[in-house]
């Protein structure tokens, strides 16, 4: 529309297409230049992004943030995503993402990288004043919350309905919460996870941990500023962890002023005493070991720890160690083991030879 009135939805649209500015039909420049809001944001907001890696608790450190007044922060912009997904419009839409509203001192999002294949991350990194890498070091317990939770979800489901009356798949969320409940006794419950399973999710983790800080790399180098965070500095010391990341947003005195009260609506499904959880730990310890990683990738530490504890892993030499053992011991070939999208459990493979 031509005739759209000033300062119309409409108008503003015309006005973006025209400076070919977030139109998805638009060509992308050749130049590739840096990703500019598609409008103006507060003058004195700092735009944020995160990048985090899928099923490393990121929903609590989000939910953490969102907590803090003057705070607005999209969680996870995009939860799928494939080569033909168009990168190009996905930084656009990051772009547009980083445009701040008149309430908000601090705005922004959280991405997985893996998500979004193809997106230049050195773009996204410079259009935004602060990245922060958001990491789970101990990979061991990672998978098998992973494994768990996808192993225990059929039982999940067929809890009856919560309180509020709502459905089975929404109640798990309040069951959970209230510590109590179907969900949260089957979530607690001593079960035994299978080694391929257990061995699959690994592979997976160390196969898309080194993408990840590739991607990661190339977007702190473009950002103004940087931080790394990790999952078990927040379950240490939330506050001192937190307090690293307003640092790096020069925005100390908003969490120091906030007065909210809301906490995280998340706890953990996995209890940090992995005994507890698994009945054939000792299984599983005991193939980590025979890895023979040693410090390079102590990966029968990880999973032993019954305290938060942050570790250094080569993942490159662990894949490689996993995906020997793997195929040494017939669970699969190694070329499809060392690609985190073609490395499958037997449940994946028995669907897809029916």
């Amino acid at each position: 529309r031509l005739d759209a009135p000033s300062g119309s939805r409409a108008a503003r649209s015309i006005e973006r297409r025209r400076a070919g500015l977030f139109d998805p039909r638009a060509a992308p420049s050749v130049s590739r230049g840096p990703l500019t809001p598609s409008a103006p944001s507060r003058a004195n907001a700092t735009r944020l992004v995160v990048l985090k890696i899928a099923g490393s608790g990121s929903t609590w450190f989000w939910q953490l943030l969102s907590a803090v007044e003057g705070v607005k922060i999209m969680g996870e912009l995009y939860t799928s995503g494939s080569p033909d997904r168009k990168p190009r419009r996905r930084e656009r839409g990051m772009a547009s993402s980083l445009q701040c509203g008149a309430l908000a001192r601090v705005c922004g999002f959280t991405v997985s990288p893996k998500n979004s294949p193809g997106v230049d991350w050195a773009r996204v990194g410079a259009a935004a004043d602060v990245v922060a890498v958001w990491d789970r070091t101990n990979v061991a317990k990672m998978a098998v919350g992973i494994a768990r939770k996808a192993m225990l979800k059929p039982m999940v489901g067929a809890c009856p309905k919560d309180s509020k009356g709502k459905g089975k798949g929404r109640g798990i969320g309040t069951n959970l919460r209230n510590g109590s409940g179907c969900a949260a006794s089957v979530y607690g419950s001593n079960a035994t996870l299978p080694l391929e399973i257990f061995e699959t999710r690994v592979a997976q983790l160390l196969g898309r941990r080194a993408a990840f800080m590739k991607d990661c790399a190339a977007a702190t180098a473009a950002a103004p500023r940087a931080v790394t965070l990790t999952y078990e500095g927040l379950q240490r010391d939330a506050s001192s962890e937190l307090g690293r990341l307003f640092d790096a947003l020069g925005r100390r005195d908003l969490l120091e002023a906030s007065s909210s009260s809301r906490g995280p609506t998340v706890i953990k499904k996995t209890p940090e005493e992995l005994r507890d959880a698994v009945a054939n730990f000792d299984e599983l310890r005991t193939y980590l070991a025979t890895l023979g990683l040693g410090a390079a990738c102590p990966l029968d530490a990880m999973l032993a720890a019954t305290a938060p504890r942050t570790f250094s892993c080569d993942a490159a030499r662990a894949l490689g160690a996993v995906c020997a053992a793997r195929e040494a011991a017939g669970r699969g070939s190694r070329t499809d083991c060392l690609d985190p999208d073609l490395v499958r459990g037997p449940e994946a493979r028995r669907a897809a030879e029916k």
